[in-house]
């Protein structure tokens, strides 16, 4: 009897003590960090994308100006847009930079499967941007999805076709990452691991996992999954 109860505590202690190490506030955003600043403010930040040498991808937001301002451009894809700044990624310069919000609408699903979904999509906002690669590329890449709740962000496009142009894979066409395969399983968007996180001063922090992820050519693009990280 006595043995009984202390394999019982035994394996409570470890149960409580796994759920402590693999809470999602642990993982990669402090215990401390609020993420409970006004979900309005995506409507008037603009997204602001920069690329290292190796492609790997910064983000931060930035407030609107009397000329830099999002503007209607669908209102069926609730599609909104804005001209940014010049760019880079690797060797190239990025010309003709425009920004996309989908303000609750995934671009990369279809018409019904953004209605069946519309409950959950609401919360976020999804982004895109066109661009000329070195004046002469174009240019048409998803970039992520925020989750207006939480402030995590996600992604939601991987490339399901790509070619070579002056030795530097470009994707031509994106598909929702919700088509990848994880252990014979395919989740939602949302349901893979966040690749970071927004502050309430539109400092958009990616986890180096993300980051490291464009190193590797087989992986870069794609969601991970981790069970430390659980949606709510």
């Amino acid at each position: 009897m006595i043995m009984k109860r202390i394999f019982f505590y035994t394996v409570l202690f470890l149960l409580v003590n796994s759920l402590f190490i693999f809470s999602k506030d642990n993982v990669e955003r402090a215990s401390t960090y609020n993420p409970n600043f006004s979900s309005s403010k995506f409507k008037d930040w603009l997204l602001v994308a920069t690329f290292d040498k190796d492609n790997i991808p910064s983000f931060e937001f930035i407030e609107k100006s009397e000329d830099k301002y999002w503007e209607l451009n669908n209102e069926d894809t609730k599609e909104y847009k804005y001209s940014g700044k010049n760019s880079k990624a690797g060797m190239f310069f990025i010309s003709s930079m425009t920004y996309y919000q989908y303000r609750g609408y995934n671009p990369l699903y279809t018409e019904k499967r953004n209605r069946e979904n519309a409950d959950i999509l609401k919360r976020f906002y999804f982004y895109r941007f066109t661009g000329k690669g070195g004046g002469i590329i174009s240019l048409d890449n998803t970039l992520v999805a925020i989750d207006s709740y939480t402030k995590y962000v996600y992604i939601y496009g991987i490339p399901v076709e790509e070619n070579y142009v002056f030795g530097v894979e470009v994707p031509l066409k994106w598909g929702p990452s919700d088509t990848v395969s994880y252990k014979g399983s395919v989740l939602p968007f949302y349901k893979y691991d966040p690749v970071g996180h927004v502050t309430e001063d539109g400092t958009v922090v990616l986890y180096p996992s993300y980051q490291n992820s464009f190193l590797d050519k087989e992986n870069r693009y794609q969601p991970l999954y981790n069970s430390k990280y659980i949606y709510r």
